[in-house]
């Protein structure tokens, strides 16, 4: 913020002006209270949204603080995840998790003007380069507590405050509305990549061409017989390393068939298409790296699930390895132009085909599903269309995280019609789908927009332009002295004898 401050103003360290909380569990004259942990803060909204109720015989070990209306919670953990609510009236008096620092505003801080000023992005990177320890990285309550923080006159906060209320809910208005946009923008790429593997979207191409086209049983032998050939030249190179010469041709024997698809339930297909499982249609799935590699300030991109994006590789916040690090991942895994990526852990389903031109190395948080044949983009925006993406819903592992395993990525069933069709259908959903990239961008470009304003409006605040000041409000130095009188209990005792009496 501001270092010029205007006159009636002050600093103050937060501590200063936070009222200590006392760490104790919840009282035993009550069964139950609503506990408020991180997961109960939506960090999008800055709300407290499901505090879960619990037994006071089953409290939990951090449920130790009790807050009151006004009460700011900030996380302590993983502090640019940005967990900070305003603790509301209704939750007067539950208990929040020790994870959190709560700050309590003595009198004369108004809380909004407090909870404004610790979401401000320069008090999130001040806290966070606190951080220590990395399972997961935290701060204590202290380093918190030790930050400055800039104070304005009581009824000038008040209005502060007011002002940033009534700008924030018309940019709430405008965030809004890009959200609508985008949900119809991926509503209409939903319906694209609908029309697209289930034939709608080439039904006139199809008839237009119907007596060029090789039926897709036809194209699915075709690629079994090269997922069985790059199977064997693989054998072959393994042997030939090792310095082995086969004598005859048993060792092909030991070539596994790959799983058919079970099409329960799947719908009806044009006719000419087949239904064929993610096995037969690759011929290679597996992930990338489990171990740790060590990472290096540069060199070679390690890349993981959060780089996968819907029909793209992002190259943001991306780890390195050494070059040496990466020719030994390349031993067990080497990345090919034409390569499907899918997320597997985490945020699992979104998918994307490798460019040319780019070298890189994966952690197990990718799958990768290579096809014997060029239609790794056709495989790609399948499992980006709801028919592929309901099944990965149905297969995918719930437990700390969303994980779909190699065995269930086999067991995907995809439609296949003929090779020039699967080209058809590729050059359509490109095309259709170009315009609506364009908003899907212009909308990213416009939310980091709202989100900028919103930081200009706080960094104004605090320093002291957003609202005029008013020359006969209180100065803060008037406002912190009676604070740290009321931290002094003599001096407060001092204080109201001398009021008694007057």
């Amino acid at each position: 913020m501001s270092a010029n401050l205007p006159p009636s103003w002050a600093r103050a360290l937060l501590a200063d002006v936070c009222a200590p909380v006392n760490k104790r569990g919840p009282s035993t004259d009550r069964e139950t209270f609503r506990y408020i942990d991180l997961g109960a803060l939506d960090n999008k909204s800055k709300q407290i949204t499901e505090p879960s109720a619990v037994r006071v015989s089953a409290a939990p070990s951090r449920a130790k603080q009790t807050v009151k209306a006004g009460d700011v919670l900030f996380s302590n953990v993983r502090v640019y995840l940005e967990n900070i609510a305003l603790v509301p009236k209704a939750l007067e008096g539950e208990i929040a998790s020790t994870a959190f620092c709560v700050l309590r505003p003595r009198q004369g801080l108004d809380p909004r003007y407090l909870y404004y000023y610790v979401t401000s992005k320069p008090f999130i990177r001040a806290v966070n380069a606190l951080q220590r320890g990395n399972s997961p990285p935290s701060v204590q309550d202290d380093d918190v507590r030790r930050q400055l923080i800039p104070i304005a006159p009581s009824g000038e906060q008040e209005r502060i405050a007011s002002k940033i209320d009534q700008l924030f809910s018309r940019i709430d208005e405008a965030e809004r509305a890009l959200e609508r946009v985008q949900k119809l923008v991926e509503r209409y790429r939903q319906s694209v990549l609908k029309a697209a593997v289930t034939g709608e979207l080439t039904r006139e191409w199809r008839e237009k061409n119907r007596d060029k086209l090789e039926s897709g049983a036809a194209l699915l032998a075709r690629i079994l017989r090269a997922r069985c050939e790059a199977w064997e030249k693989a054998e072959l190179e393994k042997m030939e390393a090792k310095g082995l010469t086969p004598a005859n041709d048993k060792w092909k024997q030991k070539y596994q068939e790959p799983l058919p698809p079970d099409t329960t339930g799947l719908p009806r297909l044009p006719e000419g298409w087949v239904w064929a499982s993610a096995d037969q249609i690759t011929s290679l799935i597996t992930d990338g790296e489990h171990a740790t590699p060590p990472r290096t300030e540069s060199g070679i991109p390690l890349l993981s699930a959060r780089n996968v994006r819907d029909g793209c590789l992002s190259l943001e916040e991306i780890d390195f390895v050494s070059p040496e690090t990466h020719a030994k991942l390349q031993e067990r895994l080497a990345i090919r132009e034409g390569d499907v990526l899918l997320s597997c852990s985490g945020s699992v389903g979104r998918t994307c085909v490798v460019p040319s031109g780019i070298e890189f190395s994966l952690v197990r948080s990718v799958a990768v599903l290579r096809s014997p044949i060029s239609i790794g983009t056709y495989i790609s925006l399948a499992i980006r269309s709801p028919l592929v993406r309901v099944q990965i819903a149905r297969r995918k592992s719930q437990t700390a995280q969303a994980n779909i395993f190699q065995g269930s990525i086999k067991k995907l069933v995809f439609p296949l019609p003929s090779m020039l069709e699967i080209v058809e259908i590729c050059n359509v959903v490109e095309r259709q789908l170009d315009e609506s990239n364009r908003i899907s961008a212009d909308v990213r470009a416009q939310r980091l927009r709202v989100h900028a304003q919103r930081q200009s409006i706080l960094a104004k605040a605090f320093a002291g332009g957003l609202v005029l000041q008013d020359s006969t409000d209180e100065a803060a130095s008037v406002l912190l002295a009676r604070i740290a009188a009321e931290r002094n209990p003599a001096i407060a005792a001092s204080r109201r004898s001398r009021e008694a009496t007057a």
